[in-house]
């Protein structure tokens, strides 16, 4: 679509202070969508378009998967949050990520510092999941979707053990 950016490009090319509008804009609408019942289940930054003629403004697309319950369990919004911070780009700062992260905690009344830290080690852990996870896609073609940026580096010891992805003609 020509008239609008998705929000990983937009958060890549802005300077600091469109990042943080841009950051703050998105925050409003995921908290909106959780505090009302809702949960993405596919909320990734490629998901968010930003028109050009209006760049502080959200538009949230691919909601095919989104379901509402009254009363969502924590697995839902762990995977959402997680699923926007492994799609982050570099650009977007530890304090900008903390920033989000705390808007969204003071939505659902978690003040205190020890919630804090649960719900940032359940999100890097389900992120650091999602990024090991495999597709189930025999023909890497029929895989829809982007690479994920290295918004939370690997540590080293783990990429030199990493093993290669497994070529078509070498399965058996």
């Amino acid at each position: 679509v020509e008239h609008f950016e998705d929000a990983r490009i937009a958060l890549r090319t802005r300077d600091e202070a469109g990042r943080r509008r841009l950051l703050a804009s998105i925050s409003e609408l995921v908290r909106g969508l959780h505090a009302r019942g809702w949960v993405h289940r596919d909320l990734y930054l490629q998901h968010f378009l930003i028109p050009v003629d209006e760049p502080d403004a959200v538009c949230l697309i691919d909601v095919g998967r989104a379901r509402f319950r009254a009363r969502q369990g924590r697995r839902w919004w762990v995977k959402d949050l997680a699923a926007l911070l492994l799609h982050a780009p570099e650009t977007v700062s530890r304090t900008e990520r903390l920033r989000f992260l705390g808007a969204w905690l003071d939505d659902r009344g978690a003040r205190e510092r020890p919630h804090w830290k649960k719900w940032a080690r359940d999100i890097v852990a389900k992120a650091e999941r999602m990024r090991a996870h495999r597709p189930r896609f025999e023909d890497p073609d029929q895989a829809v979707g982007v690479e994920p940026d290295r918004a939370i580096p690997r540590p080293a010891e783990a990429q030199a053990k990493a093993p290669e992805p497994a070529h078509r003609e070498d399965r058996p």
